[in-house]
């Protein structure tokens, strides 16, 4: 699960931010989070909502979570997009100051915290700008084990530290350059014979335990799970059967479609027109009339709605299957307030989430934030809910939950989403006439 995400001068982000999943003292809807019985893995929540007004910085949170894991996961020869990495470009002395970030998560009953900074230069090319990592200035990765912790690698520029494996560490260390990552390659190499078995748990949380992703899901992956696994397949339709879209069935129909190719023939200097054929997976929803009378539709025929909840429907029931983490900007685009309240609700329910899987999302669905008093259907305890502010002056973003404020005494007669409106908790965009 992931503990803590701490980021520093990247993009609208020029002061150090924490998003934390530590859950409070509150003892409010107790089933948002999971308690361990480790002193060293305190209670984690299951989900984590952020507002914001646009342009506030709520994406910039989103990339910089999805750009630690691509520098980790990435091969060191890979150019970094532009958008994707660049400091606050709106002070001279944060333009050539290092970009940190921090992770700590558990995984197996471990907690590992790691982090780095760097430094970096933007490059033109004839196929856009790109930001190119020029040095790595510091690294350290921290693992806790029941009561003890100890600092498996810490870096200082070209410096290195070693507790562990020592011999085998510093193999590793001739195959880094200033401008890539020790974890990188350390997770990378983990499998290899001369590789660091240890690492494996980092690698798949890097690689396999968390996703992050910055738009909508591509309805796919449901439809293939939908064709090739059963169990699965009739999760994801009783979640679009019972959320009143009219669909009784989904059919998947595979057909052939042609493919057309030009081949290259350097010898004979002459291009070459290939035809061909490529099998496409086709969903069929099904609607059935009260006399039985049933009607296949292609998916062009459903509504934004139904598509973006078919999207939805394949990776949460995988999520929530294997205990990941995903991390989503707008989840709940096309979707009614009720629907996207009862998709949060699956990972909040220890029947449904049983392997502790964890969702993070933005929004501006206010309805989600419901009423204060806790003897109604409340979504989210105080320090589920966070916010992120820009400062008009400086444009700096700020991130701080809910939490951070006192409550009222009055809490029972008034709506969080009223207070939000009103400006209590900031966050809010300040129209001009």
């Amino acid at each position: 699960m992931l503990v803590e995400f701490r980021v520093k001068n990247f993009r609208s982000f020029k002061e150090e931010q924490v998003l934390s999943l530590v859950a409070t003292k509150d003892n409010s809807l107790e089933n948002n989070k999971i308690s361990t019985s480790r002193k060293d893995i305190p209670s984690l929540l299951r989900s984590a909502v952020i507002y914001g007004a646009n342009a506030s910085g709520k994406s910039n949170l989103i990339k910089a979570i999805e750009c630690m894991q691509h520098l980790i996961k990435a091969p060191a020869t890979v150019e970094k997009p532009l958008f994707d990495i660049q400091p606050f470009r709106l002070n001279q002395e944060t333009i050539s100051s290092p970009i940190t970030f921090e992770m700590t998560f558990t995984f197996d009953r471990v907690r590992y915290r790691y982090n780095f900074s760097f430094t970096g230069n933007l490059v033109s090319k004839e196929n856009g700008n790109f930001f190119k990592v020029k040095q790595i200035l510091s690294e350290r990765l921290v693992v806790y084990q029941e009561t003890e912790s100890e600092v498996w690698f810490n870096r200082d520029s070209d410096k290195y530290e070693f507790s562990v494996n020592e011999e085998k560490m510093n193999q590793l260390k001739g195959l880094i350059g200033p401008d890539t990552l020790f974890l990188s390659i350390a997770t990378q190499t983990c499998e290899s014979q001369n590789g660091d078995k240890r690492f494996l748990p980092i690698s798949k949380w890097f690689n396999e335990q968390f996703l992050v992703v910055r738009s909508s899901f591509h309805p796919a992956y449901s439809i293939n799970t939908l064709k090739t696994d059963s169990e699965q397949r009739q999760k994801i339709l009783d979640l679009m059967t019972s959320s009143d879209t009219g669909i009784t069935d989904i059919q998947v129909d595979t057909r052939k479609q042609p493919m057309h190719a030009v081949q290259i023939n350097p010898q004979e200097h002459k291009a070459e027109f290939q035809i061909g054929f490529q099998e496409v997976d086709e969903p069929k929803f099904i609607h059935e009339y009260p006399n039985h009378y049933k009607e296949k539709f292609n998916i062009s025929d459903e509504s934004q709605g139904t598509i973006q909840l078919l999207g939805l429907a394949g990776p949460i029931g995988d999520i929530l299957e294997k205990g990941r983490v995903l991390i989503i900007d707008e989840f709940d685009t096309h979707l009614h307030p009720l629907l996207a309240r009862r998709l949060v609700k699956m990972f909040h329910d220890p029947e449904k989430n049983k392997n502790n899987a964890q969702l993070i999302f933005v929004t501006h669905n206010i309805s989600l934030l419901g009423k204060k008093s806790l003897d109604i259907d409340d979504l989210f305890r105080r320090d589920q809910i966070w916010f992120i502010e820009k400062d008009p002056k400086t444009q700096e973003s700020t991130l701080y939950p809910l939490s951070d404020f006192k409550a009222k005494k009055d809490d029972d007669m008034l709506y969080l989403e009223d207070d939000y409106l009103l400006g209590c908790y900031g966050a809010i965009p300040f129209l001009s006439d």
